[in-house]
């Protein structure tokens, strides 16, 4: 019972009587997992470590590629943590890096992400909730030019596909049925089996397709985007290779990169760094504001 995170298992109690999963009642923390099957002779077991453990169970990589390969990164963060904690971490790295647009109507003024955020939500909550848990692959999310793939740890949980649920009302098979029930007595699984349906139809109402990919080890969801920049490798009627594309990004991210911090980034010499720079500058994709010391690189 020690090793039980407090705020988790808190804000857990707290969103299930507010949702009404949960009775209100005089609850300690031994009684209430106990009635989740999640403790033993005092323990937790191992579905309750991974849902409220403190001791950072489970690992969850991010990380944003320069270009559609697994090459060039922009930003990678890891983090560990129990299953409430990534799943919260990995929606807030999602949103601070996905487009977001302005729609004004009247008065009023939203923002709306270019990929819709319960849709998102849905899939990394499944991702947590369906994983398998006793292999050595941790769960991913990529952030891509052209998509946004979530990976979890096990293949898909039954002979079912993915494409069945969108089509079909299937019953769900749950692989995780104590982690699943909790995620559910908390409304971070709305119901068992429409998950995949209702990012379907979500995605669908907003003109994103999504796609997905199953082998033995693992399970990847894809969220396509709408690549703004770069259509087809085509910037501005320039047409750009995966390099260029690379240190485009890079030098959109930071105008303040040279050559040589470029190059150790997409694991290329200085002297091609600097060519590609040139290329860029020449093609009107760049243009390099003040001294050579204290100036930058800005994209066009």
């Amino acid at each position: 019972m020690s090793e039980i995170d407090l705020e988790t298992i808190g804000q857990f109690y707290k969103s299930g009587i507010e949702c009404g999963r949960l009775p209100e009642t005089d609850y300690s923390n031994e009684s209430l997992l106990s009635q989740l099957g999640l403790i033993k002779d005092n323990y937790l077991n191992n579905a309750g470590r991974v849902l409220f453990s403190r001791n950072k169970p489970l690992v969850l990589k991010m990380a944003v590629f320069a270009t559609n390969q697994k090459v060039t990164f922009l930003d990678i963060d890891r983090s560990e943590g129990n299953i409430f904690q990534l799943i919260d971490k990995g929606i807030k790295y999602i949103s601070e890096n996905i487009r977001w647009r302005v729609e004004i109507s009247g008065l009023q003024r939203d923002e709306v992400p270019e990929i819709p955020l319960d849709a998102l939500r849905e899939i990394i909550v499944n991702c947590f909730a369906h994983a398998q848990y006793n292999i050595g692959v941790q769960h991913e999310i990529d952030i891509f030019p052209d998509r946004i793939s979530i990976t979890n740890p096990g293949c898909f949980a039954n002979s079912f596909t993915p494409k069945d649920y969108f089509e079909k009302n299937n019953q769900s098979v749950l692989r995780n049925k104590l982690i699943a029930n909790a995620l559910f007595r908390c409304k971070k699984l709305e119901s068992f089996g429409s998950g995949l349906k209702k990012v379907a139809m979500l995605c669908e109402d907003c003109g994103v397709s999504v796609d997905y990919d199953m082998g033995d080890n693992y399970f990847s969801f894809s969220f396509k985007r709408k690549n703004v920049n770069v259509v087809n490798n085509v910037v501005k009627d320039v047409v750009l290779n995966e390099t260029e594309i690379a240190v485009l990004a890079l030098l959109r991210k930071d105008g303040k990169n040279t050559a040589e911090t470029i190059s150790r980034q997409i694991g290329k010499s200085s002297r091609t760094a600097q060519r590609v720079i040139d290329s860029l500058k020449e093609n009107g994709l760049v243009a390099r504001r003040g001294n050579n010391r204290n100036g930058f690189w800005e994209v066009l």
